[in-house]
């Protein structure tokens, strides 16, 4: 199969690599502009194909430059950063106030710098594709915020990936060590003896074993597994071993 498919997948350490990675700009962030101390507990999700579960997908980041939509009841960032900010519900501004209104806008752009994305980047409204996205989701004081951060973004938080290709690496035989050796042992079936008829044994007794004279005997790897069959036999003074042809039974 050609083609390489345009997305990443992400495994659930990087997950844990990437909250990691975002726990010490978040705590920055809150150092320097909530209203009071806390601690952050984040949580990635890789996004599927197509998906559209997080209220961050309907509701886009517009504080763009001014933080005048931040302001309303229904946008998402606003009400998050109300209660990080200010301590109190967004609907609790005064609506049209400078102060407050440039506060907002000035912690969302220091939020997406702490996350290296762009306020027009932080949510995605209308997307059918999302691949290589992560749903990111923030929660301080009790109070959560779903970020969608491009695969872009989760790059630059994760170490560099070995460029995929579906071109397998041609096998150099000279390189590969057939020549090392190895230890073979030839075994026969074993037999169960009680602890007693051992103790008992003397010299001259006869062991029967649960191995037919004419049964192929095991060739193994010396403490490894089996690696072929063969019949015991002798070749000029010494025992010897015919190999059998691959998966004969024994009889």
């Amino acid at each position: 199969m050609s083609g390489v498919q345009d997305y990443r997948l992400y495994a659930g350490s990087e997950l844990r690599l990437l909250e990691r990675s975002l726990e010490t700009p978040l705590q920055a962030w809150g150092d320097a502009w909530a209203g009071m101390p806390g601690e952050f507990a984040l949580a990635a999700r890789a996004v599927g194909r197509g998906e559209r579960e997080s209220p961050a997908v309907f509701h886009p980041f517009t504080g763009q430059g001014h933080a005048g939509t931040l302001h309303a009841p229904d946008d998402p960032a606003g009400v998050w950063l109300a209660w990080q900010c200010f301590g109190c519900a967004v609907a609790a501004l005064p609506a049209g106030n400078r102060l407050v209104d440039a506060t907002l806008g000035a912690a969302l752009q220091a939020l997406c710098r702490g996350l290296a994305v762009t306020p027009d980047r932080l949510a995605i409204a209308d997307v059918q594709d999302r691949s290589g996205a992560v749903l990111l989701t923030i929660d301080r004081a009790g109070h959560s915020l779903d970020v969608l951060l491009p695969a872009a973004c989760v790059a630059s938080h994760l170490p560099a990936r070995q460029p995929a290709s579906d071109v397998l690496p041609p096998l150099l035989l000279s390189q590969a060590r057939l020549a090392n050796l190895v230890v073979l042992e030839v075994t026969a079936r074993s037999a169960s003896f009680s602890v007693e008829e051992l103790m008992t044994a003397s010299a001259g007794d006869i062991l029967r074993l649960d191995h037919r004279v004419d049964d192929p005997f095991d060739i193994r790897l010396a403490g490894g597994g089996v690696v072929g069959q063969g019949l015991l036999g002798r070749k000029h003074d010494r025992l010897a071993v015919k190999f059998l042809p691959l998966r004969q039974e024994a009889r």
